[in-house]
Protein backbone atom coordinates (compact mmCIF):
# COMPACT_ATOMS: atom_id res chain seq x y z
CA UNK A 1 0.00 0.00 0.00
CA UNK A 2 1.11 3.74 -0.64
CA UNK A 3 0.10 6.75 1.04
CA UNK A 4 -1.44 9.15 -1.59
CA UNK A 5 1.15 12.67 -1.75
CA UNK A 6 -2.26 14.79 -2.40
CA UNK A 7 -5.03 13.22 0.01
CA UNK A 8 -3.67 11.10 2.27
CA UNK A 9 -5.41 7.79 1.38
CA UNK A 10 -3.39 4.59 0.86
CA UNK A 11 -4.11 3.14 -2.08
CA UNK A 12 -2.68 0.18 -4.13
CA UNK A 13 -0.60 1.40 -6.67
CA UNK A 14 -0.77 0.43 -10.42
CA UNK A 15 3.03 0.32 -10.74
CA UNK A 16 5.98 0.92 -8.40
CA UNK A 17 6.34 4.78 -7.99
CA UNK A 18 3.03 5.77 -8.30
CA UNK A 19 2.68 8.92 -6.21
CA UNK A 20 -1.09 9.45 -6.00
CA UNK A 21 -5.00 7.29 -5.95
CA UNK A 22 -6.98 7.08 -8.55
CA UNK A 23 -9.66 9.84 -7.50
CA UNK A 24 -6.52 12.88 -7.21
CA UNK A 25 -5.53 11.59 -10.22
CA UNK A 26 -9.05 11.73 -12.53
CA UNK A 27 -9.54 15.26 -10.14
CA UNK A 28 -6.42 16.83 -11.83
CA UNK A 29 -4.39 16.86 -7.82
CA UNK A 30 -0.87 16.81 -10.52
CA UNK A 31 -2.26 19.42 -12.77
CA UNK A 32 -3.40 21.66 -10.52
CA UNK A 33 -0.21 21.82 -8.60
CA UNK A 34 2.16 22.19 -11.29
CA UNK A 35 -0.09 25.22 -12.87
CA UNK A 36 -1.02 26.63 -9.38
CA UNK A 37 0.61 30.27 -10.42
CA UNK A 38 -1.77 30.42 -13.14
CA UNK A 39 -4.75 28.98 -12.01
CA UNK A 40 -4.58 31.82 -9.09
CA UNK A 41 -3.87 34.65 -11.41
CA UNK A 42 -7.05 33.13 -13.90
CA UNK A 43 -9.15 33.02 -10.73
CA UNK A 44 -8.30 36.87 -9.41
CA UNK A 45 -9.64 38.00 -13.03
CA UNK A 46 -13.05 39.48 -12.10
CA UNK A 47 -15.33 37.66 -15.24
CA UNK A 48 -14.15 34.45 -13.87
CA UNK A 49 -16.34 32.52 -12.35
CA UNK A 50 -14.27 28.96 -11.98
CA UNK A 51 -11.61 27.99 -12.92
CA UNK A 52 -10.79 23.99 -13.30
CA UNK A 53 -8.78 21.09 -14.25
CA UNK A 54 -10.79 19.24 -16.44
CA UNK A 55 -10.41 15.28 -16.97
CA UNK A 56 -11.61 15.26 -20.71
CA UNK A 57 -11.36 11.00 -20.96
CA UNK A 58 -8.70 8.66 -20.96
CA UNK A 59 -5.47 10.69 -20.09
CA UNK A 60 -6.43 13.88 -21.56
CA UNK A 61 -6.73 17.01 -19.53
CA UNK A 62 -7.28 20.65 -20.22
CA UNK A 63 -7.70 23.72 -17.60
CA UNK A 64 -11.68 25.33 -18.21
CA UNK A 65 -12.20 29.07 -17.42
CA UNK A 66 -15.62 29.58 -17.07
CA UNK A 67 -17.11 33.40 -17.47
CA UNK A 68 -19.91 34.58 -15.21
CA UNK A 69 -21.93 34.99 -18.46
CA UNK A 70 -21.40 31.48 -19.57
CA UNK A 71 -18.21 31.89 -22.17
CA UNK A 72 -15.80 29.07 -21.34
CA UNK A 73 -12.20 28.80 -22.49
CA UNK A 74 -10.14 25.89 -22.21
CA UNK A 75 -6.53 25.42 -22.30
CA UNK A 76 -4.65 21.94 -23.50
CA UNK A 77 -1.41 21.64 -25.58
CA UNK A 78 -3.91 20.36 -28.29
CA UNK A 79 -3.51 22.38 -31.83
CA UNK A 80 -4.79 22.04 -35.31
CA UNK A 81 -2.61 20.52 -37.64
CA UNK A 82 -2.13 21.99 -41.20
CA UNK A 83 -5.01 19.32 -42.17
CA UNK A 84 -7.43 20.78 -39.90
CA UNK A 85 -7.19 17.98 -37.54
CA UNK A 86 -6.18 17.66 -33.70
CA UNK A 87 -2.73 16.96 -33.31
CA UNK A 88 -1.69 15.68 -29.67
CA UNK A 89 -4.24 14.65 -27.21
CA UNK A 90 -5.55 17.44 -25.02
CA UNK A 91 -2.82 17.39 -22.37
CA UNK A 92 -1.69 20.09 -19.91
CA UNK A 93 1.51 21.61 -21.16
CA UNK A 94 4.63 20.87 -19.55
CA UNK A 95 5.99 24.52 -19.36
CA UNK A 96 9.20 23.40 -18.13
CA UNK A 97 9.87 21.57 -21.05
CA UNK A 98 8.80 24.27 -23.02
CA UNK A 99 5.22 23.41 -24.33
CA UNK A 100 2.36 25.81 -24.70
CA UNK A 101 -0.95 26.21 -24.70
CA UNK A 102 -3.48 26.20 -27.02
CA UNK A 103 -6.37 28.82 -26.06
CA UNK A 104 -10.33 28.11 -27.20
CA UNK A 105 -13.21 30.16 -26.92
CA UNK A 106 -16.93 28.80 -26.57
CA UNK A 107 -20.04 30.68 -26.31
CA UNK A 108 -21.34 28.08 -23.72
CA UNK A 109 -21.16 25.05 -22.28
CA UNK A 110 -23.13 23.54 -25.18
CA UNK A 111 -20.71 24.75 -27.45
CA UNK A 112 -17.78 23.42 -25.90
CA UNK A 113 -19.29 19.99 -26.09
CA UNK A 114 -20.24 20.15 -29.31
CA UNK A 115 -16.32 21.41 -30.18
CA UNK A 116 -18.17 24.87 -31.79
CA UNK A 117 -14.76 26.89 -31.18
CA UNK A 118 -15.63 30.77 -31.71
CA UNK A 119 -11.92 31.73 -31.47
CA UNK A 120 -8.62 30.30 -30.17
CA UNK A 121 -5.07 31.13 -29.72
CA UNK A 122 -1.84 29.34 -30.02
CA UNK A 123 1.11 29.57 -28.82
CA UNK A 124 0.27 30.94 -25.56
CA UNK A 125 2.16 31.51 -22.19
CA UNK A 126 1.12 31.35 -19.07
CA UNK A 127 0.84 35.34 -19.45
CA UNK A 128 -1.12 35.23 -23.02
CA UNK A 129 -3.43 32.75 -21.66
CA UNK A 130 -4.33 35.35 -18.85
CA UNK A 131 -4.58 38.24 -21.24
CA UNK A 132 -6.65 36.38 -23.53
CA UNK A 133 -9.58 35.51 -20.67
CA UNK A 134 -9.14 39.19 -19.23
CA UNK A 135 -10.04 40.77 -22.70
CA UNK A 136 -6.48 42.38 -23.37
CA UNK A 137 -5.51 39.93 -25.90
CA UNK A 138 -7.74 39.85 -28.56
CA UNK A 139 -8.45 35.88 -30.35
CA UNK A 140 -8.68 35.25 -33.82
CA UNK A 141 -10.92 33.18 -35.88
CA UNK A 142 -10.02 30.08 -35.45
CA UNK A 143 -6.65 29.01 -37.46
CA UNK A 144 -4.27 26.83 -37.94
CA UNK A 145 -1.16 26.76 -35.34
CA UNK A 146 2.14 25.68 -36.11
CA UNK A 147 3.71 22.23 -33.83
CA UNK A 148 5.21 23.48 -30.80
CA UNK A 149 8.88 22.79 -30.63
CA UNK A 150 10.72 22.34 -27.36
CA UNK A 151 14.05 23.59 -26.90
CA UNK A 152 16.91 20.83 -26.59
Amino acid sequence: MTTCIYCGQTFDPPSKGTPMCRECYFAGRAHREAHRWLITELERLTPVKTVEVLHTGGGCFGLMVTMTDGTLYFGTQAYLDADGEWATDAVMPDLAAGDQWTVGRYASEEAFGEGEVTGWTCPACPEAFIAIVSGELAMGAPTWCPPQTKEA
